[in-house]
């Protein structure tokens, strides 16, 4: 408590603890068995008296009542201050569930990357810690928890309650099963002959196919994997009648292409998805990239006007620089999870030798146009047209792994 001497000088303060606020109610601690602490204070300045509880004069579920006197250091004692109650609490709370309509107990829940809520059920709790795997903890008021997992199969997350008094739950353990992303893939190979001018969609997962329809003088010629399809720039283009990927999920993309003229422009894009006015994505070819070498670079927007774009670019260090006439496999991922985006350049298919470079990708957002092969897309038009082949290109709604990559590039 307070307390205050307008002469300044040490004040001992004595408490006393009853069962009422009355000076007739029977005492629990008298003000001599209480320890009696002295504060010195300066001029008319207040200083803090505390003093401890002896131990066991005190009953769990009590409710009791204090108030307290000083003296200075003339012997003068104040009258008895205010009354102050308080009630204690010795038993600790109990967390008796978690529940999650995401993520159930011991149960296969939402895919890996859904957030998930989980409601805390306890009694006598005034804030709750929580971690999953024994990972970062974080304390909460709330009586929930809003948590994204990263990997997939078994998880648990341990949750202890605190109550006002200080007193702790033992850990609550809860189970959950993180469901794998479901291999949802487009695939074109490009098998197809002239005069066909459709590219089947040879991949699954989806809940329908996308085939590619040939636009400009696209045509199909022999290829890296049996044939590939050729293009000689605007307005040579194949594409889907609708979007093949959730932007805003992860996904992987990739292809192998052999470029024929890469002095024409400065982008040319190999794989991207059309939103209302920008591409989403774009896996391409920039000559800037490097100092004006050129490079393979997954590029990403923003916002649906292309604003705030990111690049991931291949310096070209150990898979070489971009060069005519030779076939390369690239590839870009996106990890919604962590925020990330790669772009991977494998250019021995032998070793899948190559390289990867990473970035922290552009904000999410939704691009629902055309998935376009030969092109990007910009302020409502195409750009950036592809000059070369392109064979095997895929769309994959999930985080491949490097080594599921390397696989793809070591046909």
């Amino acid at each position: 408590m307070q307390v205050q001497d307008p002469y300044g000088g040490q004040l001992l303060t004595v408490f006393e603890i009853r069962t009422a606020a009355d000076l007739a109610a029977p005492i629990v601690v008298d003000s001599t068995t209480m320890p009696r602490p002295v504060v010195t204070t300066v001029g008319n300045a207040t200083g803090v008296a505390t003093a401890q509880v002896p131990a066991g004069k005190l009953s769990s579920g009590g409710t009791y009542y204090w108030h307290a006197s000083s003296r200075d250091e003339a012997g003068l004692w104040s009258s008895w201050g205010l009354w102050y109650s308080f009630t204690v609490d010795t038993t600790p709370p109990t967390v008796s569930n978690v529940t999650s309509n995401q993520y159930k107990w011991k149960q296969w829940g939402a895919t890996v990357g859904t957030p998930g809520t989980f409601s805390f059920t306890a009694s006598g709790a005034d804030e709750y810690t929580w971690d999953v795997d024994g990972g970062a903890a974080t304390t909460t008021t709330a009586a929930s928890a809003n948590y994204t997992p990263t990997t997939d199969m078994v998880h648990t997350m341990h949750v202890k309650a605190k109550d006002k008094a200080g007193n702790t739950s033992g850990t609550y353990d809860y189970q959950f099963w993180v469901s794998p992303v479901p291999e949802a893939y487009s695939l074109w190979k490009f098998d197809e002959a002239d005069p066909v001018k459709t590219a089947a969609d040879s991949g699954s997962g989806f809940s329908a196919k996308k085939p590619g329809s040939l636009g400009g003088g696209a045509r199909f010629v022999s290829g890296y994997l049996g044939n590939a399809v050729h293009l000689s720039g605007s307005p040579d283009v194949v594409t889907t009648s609708g979007p093949v990927l959730d932007t805003t999920k992860s996904f992987t993309v990739m292809a192998w292409v052999r470029p024929t003229d890469l002095a024409a422009q400065q982008k040319q894009t190999i794989l991207a998805q059309d939103g209302p006015t920008a591409s989403r994505f774009e896996l391409q070819y920039n000559k800037n990239a490097n100092g004006g070498l050129g490079g393979w670079c997954f590029t990403m927007t923003g916002d649906s006007s292309g604003g705030g774009a990111v690049s991931a670019c291949a310096d070209g260090q150990s898979a070489g620089l971009p060069t005519t006439g030779t076939w390369v496999h690239v590839a870009g991922r996106y990890d919604q999870a962590t925020g990330k985006m790669r772009v991977y350049v494998m250019g021995d298919p032998r070793s899948c030798g190559g390289e990867v470079a990473e970035v922290n990708a552009a904000a999410s957002w939704s691009a629902t146009g055309s998935f376009a092969i030969g092109r990007g897309w910009s302020a409502g038009a195409g750009t950036s047209y592809w000059r070369g082949d392109i064979d095997d290109a895929r769309a994959y709604q999930r985080v491949l792994t490097d080594f599921e990559i390397c696989q793809q590039a070591a046909q």
